[in-house]
């Protein structure tokens, strides 16, 4: 319940933050050249592997996935420079998790995905709640020790 925001955080960011950095790697090399070819040629090996890699996994994907992507895009194109950075951080955080803790996020997200929306947003306004009482806590004994400290 408590980890059901950052699964959905962190497997959204996840899920754009790799389309959108592979597909930086393109978007880079096509700012220098204006054709489709001399893009190509302008692209490092590395550059066009990452290009090949994720345009076949692209082709594989369904199309209502495929329209869910390009959604995804166009929000995260409209994010602040500092919610990109959050995903971005989500994404390496995620990373670093072990294989057995990816696959367990993963499977929490499918969970949360299947929950009606409303039965979502109720257990997203929990998590709120819970964290809301958490920071409350933790203020209120940073208070407690400032005054002791005081004396």
């Amino acid at each position: 319940m408590k980890n059901a925001r950052l699964t959905v955080s962190l497997l959204t960011g996840l899920a754009m933050y790799v389309f959108l950095a592979n597909a930086a790697v393109a978007a880079e090399s096509a700012n220098t050249a204006s054709d489709p070819q001399s893009q190509w040629s302008a692209m490092s090996e590395e550059q066009k592997e990452k290009v090949r890699e994720n345009y076949l996994r692209w082709k594989a994907l369904p199309e209502d996935q495929k329209k869910e992507l390009r959604e995804n895009f166009r929000q995260f194109q409209a994010l602040s420079p500092e919610k990109k950075t959050r995903i971005k951080e989500l994404y390496q955080g995620f990373k670093k998790l072990s294989p057995e803790q990816q696959k367990q996020i993963r499977n929490r997200f499918v969970e949360f995905k299947k929950v009606s929306p409303e039965e979502r947003r109720k257990r997203l306004e929990k998590v709120r709640e819970s964290r809301e009482r958490r920071q409350k806590s933790m203020r209120a004994r940073g208070a407690d020790r400032a005054n002791r400290s005081r004396r």
